[in-house]
């Protein structure tokens, strides 16, 4: 069992995790490793918001845009995945209220982390932000419906101080198969 009392495998459900703590911890971390960055103690890192799969099952409390809704994807999902079945189950025709949800939670911490990156109090020294100067890359595996292809995953890389060309979208007709 793990220190928050369940087994490390619950038929691959992924964790159940109180939004609100969960929040707090993210963000605990996400001030730490900040504030390694910003006192050039490291220039390297990652962090993962989720497990592989987005398997985490979230309960309690959230604000989505001004709206408070409760998480409940142990009585809600659609199977053992929790929050990873919702993807699965995505229509475009259809509301897919709880993968909005979730999707809003993980794009909150995203926005948390970064601007945590763009303190102007901790500028490099060419005047810019550290998230100004940042090489950053973004990744899911979820797409619309079927995030085990790459019809629609999402991914994301910042300019790097103009390094790196930004501002296009590149559409690949490429196959895994």
């Amino acid at each position: 069992p793990l220190l928050y009392g369940q087994p490390v495998d619950n038929g691959g459900g992924g964790p159940e995790l109180n939004a609100a703590e969960w929040v707090t911890w993210w963000q605990t971390l996400i001030d730490i490793y900040a504030l390694a960055v910003q006192c050039d103690v490291t220039r390297n890192g990652m962090v993962m918001f989720q497990s592989g799969g987005e398997r985490i099952r979230l309960n309690g409390d959230w604000d989505f845009n001004g709206q408070q809704i409760t998480f409940d994807d142990v009585q809600d999902s659609t199977g053992v995945g929790g929050s990873h079945e919702y993807w699965h189950s995505y229509q475009a025709a259809n509301a897919n209220t709880k993968m909005r949800w979730h999707t809003h939670f993980i794009m909150a911490q995203l926005a948390y982390f970064l601007e945590k990156l763009d303190d102007p109090t901790y500028l490099d020294e060419n005047g810019q932000t550290i998230l100004d100067n940042a090489l950053i890359t973004i990744g899911t595996e979820l797409g619309n419906g079927n995030p085990h292809d790459l019809e629609s995953v999402f991914h994301a890389v910042s300019g790097a101080n103009e390094r790196i060309r930004t501002g296009q979208i590149v559409d690949l007709d490429v196959s895994c198969t």
